[in-house]
């Protein structure tokens, strides 16, 4: 399998560190960058051409649901995993909503999360082979 591309979205430093330690610590993950806002990560995704994002949904100069919204309007295609304190159902479909492809509450359960990156990319790998495939034909 080859290394997924992380790139952390947090204005916590504690929670960037808790990320940033918990993906290093897995050989199939490289952090890609991290930013402290959704406005930096908009203007790192090109450079750094993350296979995932980790996005905090409350951040300010530009939170995660604006961000979200934006990249998705700028063809971004692949999984954001948005990471939220607000577990409530209806939170929950906000970020859906808003165009992440899943979520994971706070405070971060690692072993969950990375399973979780993996599933995403696994699934959004697979989706672009069979478009390939599909173009092909």
């Amino acid at each position: 399998m080859r290394t997924i591309r992380v790139l952390i979205v947090d204005d916590s430093t504690v929670i960037r560190r808790l990320l940033s330690d918990a993906f290093s610590a897995d050989p199939a993950i490289e952090i890609a960058g991290i930013a402290e806002n959704g406005k930096i990560a908009l203007a790192k995704v090109p450079q750094l051409n993350p296979d995932l994002i980790t996005l905090d949904m409350e951040m300010p100069e530009m939170d995660g649901y604006e961000a979200v919204s934006l990249l998705r309007s700028k063809g971004f295609e692949l999984p954001i995993i948005a990471l939220t304190a607000q577990a409530m159902k209806s939170d929950i479909v906000k970020c859906l909503d808003a165009g992440c492809d899943d979520y994971a509450s706070k405070p971060i359960d690692k072993v969950a999360l990375i399973e979780l990156c993996e599933n995403h990319v696994t699934n959004s790998l697979r989706r672009k082979s069979e478009r390939k495939q599909t173009m092909k034909l």
